[in-house]
């Protein structure tokens, strides 16, 4: 029976195994049709490895172009291929493999592609794929962060110290071109409407020597956040007076000391602020010994604030003190001008012309009693720059003749409208149109 068997096994042994084989290669044929071998093109971004290796040889390397992405072909099977996306590769360049030119401005880094799955069964592109480097001297820089603000505290609070708190110190690193510009490291903190003290985390902000800021794509910093800090204290007005507002010269005569302004404003802490009521000048730190006419004189009031109370602007710390002989202290009048008498300058009076909003310009003048009684209220003038202003409605300051070494006065401003010739003339036109039909029909009426 076993022999039987095997006859049958071994008879037409050569075409039996023609048979398989030709059965393999009718499946692998078919295998093959149904799961073709296919190309697909992938993109991805480039993990940059080892950047200190050109950092320490002194240079900044740039991305030509600011391409750090690579564009690569993969063969495959088709059921394989069709299961890849482009996250499934990972691209690296490895910087110490950087292949650097004769005259070191310009690098070449070969870029190292794998996929994270059936890496064993991908055909990568023959082709070496390369980031391409722009190379400059590396310089590096450090800068004291200056403190700003923006906005506008609440009405009745005024700016205290603001300082950075940390770091204080920027150092900037990058392409020499690039850092030396840079002059200065700017952290700024928005105060709008604040009551409180306020402290936040910004972004330094890097600008030129004219005040343009300066964009860090290619710096790098060794902070990206400042915290700064903003004291907000609030405000009180005092009023400024003499100690004694009479004292007498070398002669005995009596010499009036009157100080301008008569009213400052302070800033401290609300419980430093209830401590002052007024600021008083010692009179006997003025010298009038030598005072016949008026004499102007000024102090340095700073040094009568109490600690912790500052003024809320600092320019105003010298108060002018006006010294007088007894009955010659200064007067004021209030003065008014037709705003017809204003002379107009600056302005094409071949093209435009020029009205003012308000009949009469009013100011208060100030000076000595005799002064007062010599102006000649009918004889004051006053001019007005318009120069630059085109058609429309524009503020514009007014100036009297009067002399500013004797005289003083209040700014004033008015609202001047410019029109063309044609317009002015357009409008009379008009208005004497619709008075002449009124005319014509009243007189219709009539008859």
């Amino acid at each position: 029976m076993l022999e039987k068997i095997l006859r049958k096994i071994t008879n037409n042994l050569g075409f039996k195994i023609l048979a398989i084989l030709f059965s393999f290669a009718l499946w692998l044929m078919v295998y093959n049709i149904n799961d073709p071998v296919k190309i697909r093109t992938y993109t991805v971004n480039v993990e940059m490895k080892n950047t200190e290796f050109i950092t320490n040889m002194g240079k900044w390397a740039d991305i030509k172009d600011g391409a750090n992405t690579v564009t690569f072909s993969v063969t495959a099977k088709k059921t394989v291929i069709d299961k890849m996306r482009d996250d499934d590769f990972v691209a690296t360049a490895d910087f110490s493999e950087a292949m650097i030119s004769e005259d070191e401005k310009t690098a070449a880094v070969p870029i190292k592609i794998e996929s994270k799955r059936y890496n064993n069964q991908l055909k990568y592109s023959s082709q070496v794929k390369y980031v391409d480097l722009a190379l400059e001297k590396l310089k590096t820089k450090q800068f004291v962060i200056s403190a700003n603000t923006t906005g506008t505290v609440a009405q009745g609070y005024a700016l205290g110290n603001v300082k950075v708190e940390t770091p204080t110190v920027l150092k900037v690193s990058g392409p020499y071109s690039e850092v030396k510009k840079v002059h200065s490291v700017v952290a700024t903190i928005d105060v709008g409407n604040m009551k409180i003290d306020i402290s936040d985390s910004v972004k330094p902000k890097l600008y030129d020597s004219a005040g343009k800021e300066i964009k860090t794509d290619k710096l790098s910093l060794s902070n990206n956040q400042v915290v700064i800090r903003a004291e907000i204290l609030k405000t009180k007005q005092l009023n400024v007076q003499m100690s004694n507002p009479k004292v007498t010269n070398g002669q005995g005569a009596e010499v009036s000391l009157v100080p301008e302004p008569k009213t400052i404003v302070v800033k401290g802490r609300e419980e430093k602020l209830k401590e002052i009521e007024k600021i008083v000048i010692p009179s006997n730190a003025l010298d009038a010994s030598n005072v016949t006419t008026r004499t102007d004189t000024y102090y340095d009031i700073k040094g009568l604030l109490p600690e912790g109370i500052a003024l809320v602007n600092a320019k105003e710390s010298k108060i002018a003190v006006h010294m007088y002989m007894n009955g010659q202290e200064e007067q004021s009048v209030t003065l008014t001008v037709p705003t017809s008498n204003i002379k107009i300058s600056g302005l094409d009076t071949s093209k435009y012309q020029a009205s003012f909003a308000n009949s009469n310009v009013v100011t208060k003048v100030t000076a000595s009693p005799e002064l007062i009684s010599q102006l000649n209220v009918d004889a004051i003038t006053a001019s007005a720059d318009l120069s630059g202003m085109g058609v429309g409605s524009h503020n514009v300051k007014i100036k009297f003749n009067l002399d500013s070494s004797q005289y003083e006065y209040s700014d004033v401003t008015l609202q001047v409208v410019i029109k063309t010739i044609s317009q002015s003339q357009s409008n009379n036109n008009s208005s004497a149109g619709t008075t002449d039909s009124g005319n014509d029909g009243n007189s219709n009426n009539t008859n």
